[in-house]
């Protein structure tokens, strides 16, 4: 009787274990996907750019009253997005 309660213990333990690994595996590809994901992820000229499209493409359904105003609201090149980001981010500046 003790040796079969061994037993069975062993093989609770065994596949206690097994699930452990199995967790462990499943986060170690997890990570392996979020890394994968960042490094092949857009970059913020690409987002600019296809937000961009987005807006005129929205610009270009709107009734010709309305187009003018919407494409002024599209903003300029990411170029100078960029210099405004960066202008608004340098220490020392308050609002």
């Amino acid at each position: 009787m003790c040796w079969i309660a061994s037993q069975e213990t062993y093989l609770s333990l065994q596949e206690k274990i097994k699930q452990i690994s199995l967790h462990v595996r499943f986060i170690e590809l997890s990570c392996v996907l979020v890394v994968h994901t960042l490094l092949l992820g857009c970059s913020n000229r690409e987002i600019y750019d296809a937000i961009q499209m987005n807006q005129w493409q929205e610009c270009q359904r709107l009734p010709p009253a309305q187009y003018e105003d919407c494409m002024e609201s599209l903003g300029g090149s990411y170029d100078s997005y960029e210099l405004e980001r960066r202008a608004l981010e340098e220490p020392g500046e308050t609002s």
